[in-house]
């Protein structure tokens, strides 16, 4: 046995046929592994052998044991597989099972070992059954699950209250408490309740009642609050749109939701909202109309089962799907997170993400149903790591929620203050390392991993995280079921992956205008239900239990992906790329190119043979799509590698952390192409090849165009002040987008001094 693999016996009787032996753990690693065929890795007595299973050409327990002895004796070694294998099956004398250091969880391991020897004994007791067929589930297994949700969670009676009655109420209680900070302008309670009130009048003279959708084509602020509120008073239900995003693709949102009214600002694009009524925020007309509404609130409708979102997440069919999210979902989600992260008045939260992320709801009424104070940090100060630790420090803020890939810088810009102890951290969105999860809990006080879909709003299992080495999903929050199942929707043991279903008041009522999809993804609850009739959620994630009945993340039964935080369907982006005129193959995937930094990668096939820039990718993206969606790396192939069956080889796709993106400085004849000429414009240069992965670029080529984003800009700031000793806001890579722009920033900030770095905006006026 190699130093780097450790091994767990099976619990069988001495001298077992190695058939037998080999026939059970097939079964077992078929189930791990959800396929039909495959091939075992056998150690017999320091002789390494495949033997290729098929288990639908074996009807019977005993023709799967058959199977296994023919091939057995055929003694083929093994093949190139061996080696990556991360479990295999050795036979010496004794049976265990060896798995890589690293690459196999040892407690699933002990568990894959346990029903090894429980196979062994379902095939010996029943051979005439089919291999798929052997009941591996112990009657204890089949209450264990039932009991573990009993022991993590609670059943509150009653729905929690809607969240605009909890702010009215905190309201009541204290007018004068200060509600919402953003940039320098605060609101107390009793103000943020009234403005509230005014809006949801002008909406309910504009039509809008119970189910209504209003979109919120607003940037981070306080504005944003006081619309969701005014919404909800209502009876309506807002749907978040990112007034970023191309008027292509808000005005499809706003369509196909079949929203009543748009609540914007100066800024929302004309293009996008044409035909559809829009109230501007802030401006005069907006101030006259509102000055004339009552203060009071509105007649409420008070129906429990209404909407209270709608959030649109990618869609594999090339179009976004909206998730209608019922108000009362969102009150359970808040009670349940409440009794992890508890949040008094008098104490701060931050609010960083973007409106039409799901976890900007935990961000923004968390504190708010509390009679906490949510600072929300504008765009700038949400992407720039120092200037969010700048909030942190000048509020004091108890509660920050971000994804993995946020909290990495985060907790570099963290580090110089040394642990704030005081701070809780939760993150989601993105399986947490163990590594990010030691980073975190050396800077904050407390690490709480959440984990849930947008359908099942926004968390449905929470793990409080103090061993970085046993990062879990944890246990289901208040009314909260969940279930295990295999590929035949069967309940799993213990250690084995299976898709998790959800179900419970957390579950979204479907999706808008697609009841064919609804009717897929949201099935009745055939499992165990509590009330007939009632309905669940398939995740499409894999997960397995441990045997304290938390939940341990394994990755996708699809194509899906998760890309900083962002659910994506790849699909939607090939959809995309298909249309491009000089496209005529493509595949669309999401490769790692470190901790946390996974990226899209567009593999292409073009009609003239000729390399897509990825400045012209990404520009033909960016009309139709979010920055999200849009790939950062372009590998030009001359085909798409299939396999026998035509279908997409997805092992023979070029690694594309390996291979350069291809990308070139702007051809000769351009002034793009210059070559770096001083120092700093080689020293920024060499940083940005390495951050963008780009072999040659030219100082005057855009940033931007070549793939960076708000990750790769963080990354690029945080190697500049390394390699500049120099504290360099994230907003001048924004402001400087070329290497010759930005080299002349740094050298005239290095003879300035530094670069001119404000007090978070109102934080001495404000501060409590």
């Amino acid at each position: 046995m190699t130093p780097d693999h450790s091994r767990t016996p099976l619990p069988v009787q001495p001298g077992l046929p190695d058939p037998d032996l080999v026939a059970a753990w097939a079964v077992v690693r078929a189930a791990t592994l959800r396929q039909q065929a495959l091939t075992v890795p056998v150690d017999r007595f320091g002789h390494s052998v495949d033997v290729d299973v098929d288990l639908d050409a074996t009807p019977t327990a005993a023709d799967l044991v058959a199977h296994c002895a023919s091939a057995l004796a055929a003694a083929r070694p093994a093949g190139a597989g061996r080696g990556v294998d991360p479990i295999t099956l050795a036979v010496t004398g004794t049976a265990e099972l060896r798995y890589r250091a690293g690459a196999v969880d040892p407690v699933q391991a002990a568990l894959l070992a346990e029903l090894t020897g429980r196979a062994v004994r379902e095939i010996h007791s029943t051979p005439e059954r089919h291999p798929y067929d052997l009941d591996l589930l112990t009657d204890d297994d089949r209450r264990q699950p039932h009991r573990w949700r009993q022991a993590a969670h609670r059943a509150v009676d009653g729905p929690a209250p809607e969240r605009h009655r909890a702010v009215s109420e905190q309201a009541r209680r204290d007018p004068t408490r200060p509600a919402v900070v953003c940039g320098g302008e605060e609101v107390t309670y009793g103000d943020l309740d009234t403005r509230a009130n005014r809006l949801a009048h002008l909406l309910v003279d504009r039509g809008v009642g119970t189910d209504v959708r209003v979109a919120l084509c607003l940037p981070p602020g306080i504005d944003l609050v006081v619309s969701m509120l005014a919404v909800l008073k209502a009876g309506g239900c807002y749907l978040p749109v990112d007034p970023g995003y191309p008027s292509a693709r808000i005005a499809f949102l706003l369509d196909d939701a079949d929203v009543a009214v748009v609540l914007g600002d100066d800024a929302t694009p004309d293009a996008a909202v044409a035909g559809r009524p829009v109230v501007r925020l802030g401006t005069e007309q907006a101030r006259e109309q509102l000055a004339a509404r009552p203060d009071t609130p509105p007649a409420d409708p008070s129906d429990p089962g209404r909407l209270g979102y709608v959030l649109y997440t990618s869609g594999s069919t090339g179009e976004p799907k909206g998730v209608a999210v019922p108000e009362a979902a969102v009150g359970n989600l808040l009670r349940s997170v409440g009794r992890h992260v508890t949040l008094r008045p008098g104490d701060t939260a931050l609010a960083s993400s973007a409106p039409v992320f799901d976890i900007s709801t935990v961000e923004i009424f968390l504190p708010l149903v509390n009679g906490a104070r949510v600072v929300v940090a504008t765009r700038e100060q949400s992407r720039d790591p120092a200037e969010t630790v700048r909030l942190i420090d000048a509020y004091d803020v108890r509660f920050v929620q971000a994804t993995p890939t946020a909290w990495r810088p985060l907790t570099d810009a963290l580090t110089p203050g040394g642990r704030r102890e005081r701070l809780r951290a939760l993150t989601a969105g993105e399986p947490l390392t163990p590594d990010l999860a030691a980073r975190m809990l050396a800077v904050t006080g407390q690490v709480i991993n959440g984990y849930g879909p947008t359908e099942t709003t926004v968390y449905s299992t929470i793990a409080l995280i103090t061993d970085p080495a046993d990062v879990t999903i944890g246990e289901p929050v208040d009314d909260t079921t969940v279930y295990v199942v295999d590929a035949r929707d069967r309940l799993v043991p213990p250690g084995v992956p299976g898709e998790l279903v959800i179900g419970g008041r957390g579950t979204a009522r479907g999706y808008l205008n697609r009841p064919e999809l609804t009717n897929l993804r949201f099935v009745p609850d055939t499992w165990a239900p509590t009330t007939p009739g009632e309905t669940v959620y398939r995740t499409g994630d894999l997960v397995w239990w441990a045997p304290d009945g938390r939940l341990r993340a394994v990755g996708r039964i699809d194509t899906q992906v998760k890309v900083r935080g962002h659910r994506i369907e790849p699909g939607e982006v090939q959809a995309r790329l298909d249309a491009h005129p000089n496209v005529t193959a493509c595949a669309v995937r999401a490769r790692a190119f470190g901790p946390d930094d996974t990226r899209l990668v567009a593999f292409v096939v073009t009609g003239d043979g000729h390399p897509l820039p990825l400045a012209d990718l990404r520009a033909w993206c960016a009309l139709t799509l979010p920055e999200y969606l849009v790939p950062t790396v372009c590998l030009t192939l001359p085909e798409l590698p299939r396999t026998g069956s035509g279908k997409l080889d997805e092992g023979a796709l070029p690694d594309a952390a390996q291979t350069r993106a291809g990308l070139t400085a702007t051809p000769d004849g351009d002034d793009g192409g210059a070559q770096p000429r001083t120092a700093a414009e080689r020293a920024v240069a060499r940083i940005w090849r390495e951050a963008l992965w780009a072999d040659d670029l030219g100082v005057h080529d855009d940033f931007f165009e070549l793939g960076g984003d708000s990750l790769v800009a963080t990354q690029v700031t945080l190697r500049l002040q390394q390699e500049f000793v120099l504290d360099v806001p994230i907003r001048v890579v924004y402001q400087h987008p070329t290497v010759s722009d930005l080299a002349a920033a740094l050298v005239r900030a290095r003879a300035a001094g530094g670069f001119d770095v404000p007090a978070p905006a109102g934080a001495g006026e404000v501060l409590r």
